[in-house]
């Protein structure tokens, strides 16, 4: 009998030691996997456009608020070819800031009177086209996925790239810019700058920064002049050393 007793005892032990060993590394598991809340984008822009219309590629959970107490959805929008395009018509011109609420990875805002526009707050922008408009700031320290930039037509006097490592494409054109470091964008094969405030030691600072490709099968391509009789150009178009560019694996083009 008492070998018995014993022989409980034992056995209730080791099966406590069992849900014991089971249970903590299933509670130690499971904290290990948890997963951060995603997080979604939003863009705020500030428009004083009677109509306005831009489209959006990305997500199919994308939300506008327009700011006259109007939202909509992708199911409002029209799609053609992965864009959804979004369009709204104010009673009253004033301005109003949309928002845009989702993963959004390309936005085509042109030509809609835009006088601000945040993207701080969205990681997902590979493609930002917003020329046409009338920004005199544009931060885009965020957008670090960023590929392609058009901001041509605006009244920007300085934009801060270094954060844009992917940037390949930017475009600068009829700006009021005085200067530019492109040293961090290291994938840079077009930049267009027509059209700006660039004196001739601007320009020869600015080619210095350019990715050097003189070792590679490939280069870049800067567009400085357009062909035009009435042409606007740099101060410092004529004077400027294009050969430090060049010795760096980059051409000229003119713009038509």
């Amino acid at each position: 009998m008492k070998n018995c007793n014993i022989l409980r005892k034992f056995s209730a032990i080791l099966a406590m030691l069992v849900v014991t060993t089971v249970l903590f590394p299933l509670k130690a598991c499971t904290k290990e996997v948890m997963l951060e809340e995603p997080t979604t984008g939003v863009i705020t822009m500030t428009t004083q456009a009677t109509e306005v219309s831009f489209s959006v590629a990305g997500d199919k959970d994308i939300t506008v608020d327009w700011g006259d107490g109007k939202k909509c959805n992708v199911s409002d929008a029209s799609y053609e070819e992965g864009y959804f395009t979004f369009s709204h018509v104010y009673s009253d011109a004033i301005a109003y800031n949309v928002v845009v609420t989702g993963n959004v990875t390309e936005l085509y805002c042109a030509n809609i009177e835009l006088t601000a526009l945040d993207v701080s707050k969205i990681s997902t922008l590979s493609h930002l086209y917003c020329g046409r408009n009338q920004l005199t700031v544009l931060d885009v320290s965020k957008n670090t996925v960023l590929t392609k930039l058009w901001v041509y037509q605006n009244r920007l006097t300085a934009l801060d790239v270094s954060k844009n490592a992917e940037l390949e494409r930017l475009d600068l054109n009829y700006n009021q810019i005085k200067s530019l470091d492109v040293s961090k964008n290291t994938a840079l094969t077009i930049l267009s700058i027509v059209g700006n405030q660039f004196t001739a030691s601007a320009l020869n600072e600015l080619f210095r920064t350019l990715p050097d490709y003189s070792k590679s099968d490939y280069g870049g391509v800067i567009y400085l002049t357009e062909r035009h009789p009435l042409a606007v150009g740099n101060p410092g178009n004529s004077d400027c050393d294009r050969n430090i560019a060049r010795d760096r694996g980059w051409g000229f083009m003119s713009l038509r």
